[in-house]
């Protein structure tokens, strides 16, 4: 009775382990197949990215160093141009007694459109002047002659400009809000000391190039793409750049991310030996949120850095654009193997479930012909 009751479960027994050894076979089977897939997708997603944001770093390298020999060979030229200046044997004696004469005297005004007339005999092209202002300052900050009359008299012995006067050598600096002269504007100040023949400091002589030519330096930096954005970063750690509309320079607000990875990188680069110290690649997100990759390189004879950076978004936009694709073909794939493997396991199981009936058949037979 109990034995026939046995045999009748047997069907059940049977359907119940097939399909159990089909899902246990299927499952290691899919896990096994499915684990390389994912780490191969993953390590090719990783592996283009590195490729597409390294693309993205030399094409921005090579732009921002192109630029900055441009920038450092105009920088010689304005410095030139300006020592020749000075350095004219019919001026001596004209800068040494415009720098001591009254200043409301008739001999005065007759040095000062002398001079004046010299000053801007150096812009040889009036579309890109060498400089846009220029004026004569003596040892104690106080402007004797300059382009812009209303600057005349005005002492510049509070402003940062004044710690490079002093210095009584030959210097271009980039600063921003010179109150004095630029209130709120980037300018760069190119200063040529004035000495005697027996090598007495008498004051120097300075070119300024203002913001509107500042700008231009930065023009050629948007070419690399729509988004890139360039900026040029001052000694005090301000971040000027051109304004989307106006093309104005105006200040540009940081985030403290951005502020951090600037200050440590412009802090080392001031520090270096070379005489043009090479750029340095850095990601950070910038004071809207977005993050990017950027270079940054600092120009001595400048005394400013520039920095040139584009959304990372937009350098890894073709190949997470692929993201949805690519899952959606690796579902594919999935449902498609687990269909084989299945269809396989069919093949596989239907001889061991008969070879395991055989032998569960020979072994109920055998215990129930045993003797008591």
């Amino acid at each position: 009775m109990s034995l026939s009751a046995g045999r009748s479960d047997q069907p059940s027994h049977k359907g119940e382990f097939k399909d159990s050894l089909r899902r246990s076979l299927i499952q290691t089977l899919v896990l096994f197949t499915i684990i390389p897939l994912i780490v191969m997708g993953g390590a090719a997603y990783v592996r283009s990215s590195d490729l597409l944001r390294q693309q993205a770093v030399t094409q921005m390298q090579t732009l921002l160093n192109g630029q900055t020999e441009d920038v450092v060979l105009l920088l010689k030229v304005k410095s030139i141009r300006l020592e020749r200046l000075i350095n004219q044997p019919d001026l001596a004696s004209s800068f040494q007694q415009a720098l001591h004469v009254n200043r409301q005297s008739t001999a005065f005004h007759t040095l000062r459109g002398e001079l004046l007339t010299q000053f801007r005999a150096i812009n040889l092209d009036a579309e890109n002047p060498t400089f846009n202002q220029y004026f004569l300052v003596r040892p104690n900050g106080t402007i004797q002659i300059a382009t812009k009359p209303e600057w005349e008299g005005r002492s510049l012995a509070d402003t940062p400009l004044f710690d490079f006067i002093k210095e009584q050598k030959a210097v271009t600096t980039t600063i921003f809000d010179v109150a004095s002269l630029y209130p709120h504007q980037l300018a760069m100040f190119t200063i040529q000391p004035y000495r005697t023949a027996s090598g007495s400091y008498l004051g120097a002589v300075v070119g300024v190039t203002e913001s509107q030519s500042l700008a231009k330096i930065l023009q050629p930096f948007v070419k690399l793409s729509p988004s890139a954005d360039a900026y040029f970063v001052t000694s005090t750690g301000a971040l000027i750049g051109a304004d989307p509309y106006t093309g104005d320079l105006i200040e540009v607000k940081a985030s403290q991310d951005q502020k951090t990875a600037l200050d440590t990188a412009f802090s080392q680069m001031m520090t270096s030996q070379a005489e043009l110290p090479p750029p340095v690649s850095l990601e950070f997100a910038i004071a809207s949120g977005q993050d990017v990759i950027a270079q940054a390189k600092w120009l001595p004879g400048m005394n400013a850095g520039t920095v040139l950076e584009i959304q990372r978004s937009l350098v890894l936009g073709q190949i997470n654009s692929l993201i949805p694709f690519t899952i959606l073909v690796l579902l594919v794939t999935m449902l498609g193997m687990a269909l084989a493997i299945g269809f396989g396991i069919n093949r596989m199981i239907n001889p061991i479930i008969s070879l395991t009936a055989i032998t569960q058949r020979f072994s109920e037979e055998t215990w129930s012909s045993a003797p008591p």
